[in-house]
């Protein structure tokens, strides 16, 4: 599901362009995922970088190509951390390509209903 790309590449969990459709989009329709969003999908593989591995921030944040907000850190930051992405997206397709959890350790969340509709919804 993962491939990796080229050291030159900035991104390893791509971003859409402005007005097309971005490399991840034509991924997921390909595999027919629709209901897979790209923000989400990118949004899950930051949670699970952050909080299941040891990989630096920066490297994660490379992967990403967050833009570093400070702007000499930024100035200093002129490496791809390619070997080190390159590892990242192995971990990630790792993840991505093993089976589904069995939701034996997922408790449903249950919505309360009234005769008017969803409790706590507001009208």
């Amino acid at each position: 599901m993962c491939r990796a790309t080229s050291a030159s590449s900035s991104s390893a969990v791509p971003t859409p362009s402005v007005g097309k459709l971005s490399g991840m989009s034509m991924l997921l329709r390909r595999m027919d995922r629709d209901a897979i969003t790209v923000h989400g999908f990118r949004s899950t593989f930051r949670d699970w970088a952050g909080e299941s591995t040891s990989f630096p921030r920066e490297v994660v944040e490379h992967a990403m190509a967050h833009q570093l907000a400070d702007k000499a850190e930024a100035a200093y930051q002129r490496g791809t951390l390619f070997p080190k992405r390159v590892k990242l997206m192995a971990a990630w397709a790792a993840l991505c390509a093993s089976p589904a959890a069995d939701g034996t350790n997922v408790t449903a969340i249950r919505v309360a209903h009234t005769r008017s509709g969803i409790a706590g919804a507001s009208s």
